[in-house]
């Protein structure tokens, strides 16, 4: 049978056919969550008993999951789920799960692509689990960087009027986020609408003295200096050929930086986003330090460290 899976809003499955697939039980549902959030990986055994049973799990709770492994095989046909043992797994063939599809075309710079497959908070129809937060919190990261890039291709195109919407979208998900309040306002003086720029600065400097304490940063105050100076409404200022100091903000290379080759041809590879991920001490920093000193002459116009 043939079989879709979304997890970028409430978990669904669906036939060949477009046709809803029921899977039986709040437990097989979290099980299914969990496995398909590492796709194609074997989940340890012990980690979806902590899943299905967050306060405390049963004696029986390594029997009670084989039978819930047995209810979703049931339910989805096919050979999608494995064990071998220490663990189960779920394995998708291509563009069956949005999750995979939406990161593939984030990585290949296909951002309005990727973003139209996002259909609201992702597993929105089940509890929170603190075992999912890492990897819910790298796929809101690509999402908010594959925004971030469509709102300056946007930008770049002269779609000024959908830059603007697409900024406002996500201040209402991000409302303190001054870089994206920063590019509003270039965004609506580049098109002409300066009042409305002052106006959006007024509302995001008056949240953050009353709501926070603090005055706005060099990054939002430098887009007020610009609408003040009242530049050409008809072009952002320029990114490239801008005179000035061009940015290098790359934290110093590391010159005894071993291994990791693969990583790092992957990382050349992404000319858009790219998400580093793993444990606490593993050694995402330095090679992204490294990655980026590699690949910085691609990027003449500066490069900046967040």
């Amino acid at each position: 049978m043939t079989v879709t899976f979304r997890v970028l809003g409430p978990l669904e499955v669906r036939s060949g056919d477009g046709r809803p697939v029921r899977v039986s039980g709040r437990k097989p549902r979290l099980l299914l969550a969990t496995l398909l959030l590492d796709a194609g990986h074997v989940v340890p055994i012990d980690r979806l008993v902590e899943v299905l049973w967050p306060d405390r799990a049963p004696r029986s709770a390594q029997a009670n999951l084989r039978t819930y492994v047995s209810s979703l095989r049931a339910d989805l046909g096919g050979g999608f789920l494995r064990g071998d043992g220490s663990g189960y797994a779920i394995d998708v063939p291509p563009g069956a799960l949005d999750l995979l599809a939406f990161e593939e075309l984030a990585a290949a710079g296909r951002f309005a692509d990727a973003l139209a497959l996002w259909g609201g908070t992702p597993l929105s129809d089940l509890p929170d689990q603190p075992l999912w937060d890492r990897r819910l919190s790298t796929l809101h990261d690509v999402r908010l960087a594959a925004a971030q890039a469509l709102v300056g291709e946007l930008l770049e195109r002269g779609h000024r009027a959908e830059a603007v919407a697409q900024l406002r979208s996500l201040l209402v998900e991000h409302p303190y986020r001054e870089d994206l309040w920063a590019r509003l306002l270039l965004a609506l003086h580049a098109g002409g609408r300066k009042a409305e720029a002052l106006r959006a600065f007024a509302e995001i400097r008056g949240r953050l003295v009353e709501e926070l304490g603090v005055e706005p940063g060099a990054e939002l105050r430098g887009a007020h200096e610009i609408l003040l100076a009242d530049g050409s409404p008809d072009a952002l200022p320029p990114e490239t050929d801008a005179p000035g100091v061009v940015p290098r903000q790359l934290p110093p290379d590391i010159p005894d930086f071993v291994g990791r080759g693969a990583e790092l041809r992957a990382l050349a590879g992404h000319f858009a986003v790219a998400v580093i991920s793993g444990a606490p001490g593993v050694g995402k920093t330095a090679l992204a330090v490294r990655a980026a000193h590699a690949i910085r002459d691609r990027y003449p116009g500066g490069q900046l460290h967040l």
